[in-house]
């Protein structure tokens, strides 16, 4: 005797098409989803990755107008500055009225009331001290944008030229306004970069993805110190020009170390992977230290050299991991290291 009761409904069966005026619950519309052969959006994105992720977002974006707030409120002397053949810096383009009659004249240096005249040349519009080689330069240049930030900050400074005349100055904010449009350009691209890496890490958390993480964060960083640079015209703000010569030298050894590590372990993990990890990151960690203590001469050269033998080493890894087994994905990458350590 066959019971008249229906059967109960398989995973198989395909819903009947909702009508115009159908309000269905989220399970029904992704179970009419799988019908059609489209996917759900993936649960990962629905918990507490999804508030970290909003949460580390706004916390960027707050860090980039706190800067951007900070930069706007600093002093500056509102003259565009050039290089001349000679080594001299020029008053290119005077915004402020008052230097209008010195433009085109050459800068010997700034003083005040309180403080002797810092001599200017043309080293002082260098943009970052990460590219200075010689080290009693880079010396050099540090003292004097510290001495200039002093300069600047005081009320009114003395602008003195070398046919002996000298103007007498009050600096003003330079207002977000003035920061220019390259600069929220790469604060943007930094953001965006920051963004990215935090998603790859929550959306697989993992070490393959940690690693890729800490290169995403060294370049973010970069971009905001690039950034900063763009708004320069003679003097960095104060504090930040010994920030941007360390903070750049650690982020370009950071990421080479990434890199070695990133490519001993995948696309195919290497032999003895574990102590070629640990002699990379310890090498890179006692360069930092000894350059940030001021116990390694010839800083550039170091880091230069350490860093071109992180790109060859990673170059020599993935060719060592494509002999043990053959991978599309490792000889790519060695192409764009056959590009990028020359660069270098």
């Amino acid at each position: 005797m066959t019971s008249s009761s229906p059967l109960p409904p398989t995973d198989t069966d395909i819903p009947g098409l909702p009508g115009p005026d159908a309000l269905l619950s989220t399970g029904q519309w992704n179970a009419f989803d799988r019908s059609l052969g489209r996917r759900s959006p993936p649960s990962r994105w629905l918990g507490w990755r999804l508030r970290m992720l909003v949460a580390a977002a706004l916390l960027g974006c707050l860090g980039v107008f706190g800067l951007a707030y900070w930069l706007a409120a600093q002093p500056q002397i509102g003259a565009a500055w050039r290089t001349t053949a000679n080594g001299q810096v020029e008053l290119h383009i005077a915004n402020d009225p008052q230097l209008k009659s010195a433009q085109g004249k050459t800068l010997a240096g700034l003083s005040t009331e309180n403080r002797p005249m810092v001599p200017v040349g043309a080293q002082t519009l260098q943009r970052s001290a990460r590219w200075i080689i010689d080290d009693a330069q880079s010396r050099k240049y540090l003292a004097t944008q510290k001495q200039l930030a002093a300069v600047l900050a005081e009320p009114a400074l003395n602008l003195h030229f070398d046919d002996g005349t000298m103007l007498e100055l009050r600096p003003k904010a330079r207002g977000l306004i003035g920061l220019g449009l390259l600069f929220w350009l790469l604060c943007a691209l930094a953001l965006v970069v920051y963004g990215v890496a935090l998603a790859v890490v929550l959306s697989r958390p993992g070490r393959r993805n940690g690693v890729y993480a800490v290169m995403a964060l060294c370049q973010a960083g970069n971009l905001l110190f690039i950034a900063i640079e763009s708004t320069l015209d003679l003097v960095w703000p104060p504090g930040l020009v010994g920030w941007d010569l360390y903070g750049r030298l650690a982020f370009d050894l950071v990421t080479g170390a990434a890199i070695v590590h990133a490519t001993a372990v995948y696309p195919r993990r290497i032999p003895y992977a574990s102590t070629a990890i640990a002699l990379v990151w310890g090498s890179v960690v006692a360069m930092i230290a000894l350059a940030a203590a001021g116990w390694l001469p010839g800083v550039w050269w170091w880091v230069q050299s350490l860093g071109a033998l992180l790109g060859a080493s990673s170059m020599a890894v993935l060719t060592w991991s494509h002999r043990l087994e053959p991978n599309p994905f490792a000889l790519v990458l060695r192409r764009f290291g056959s590009i990028a350590v020359p660069t270098w």
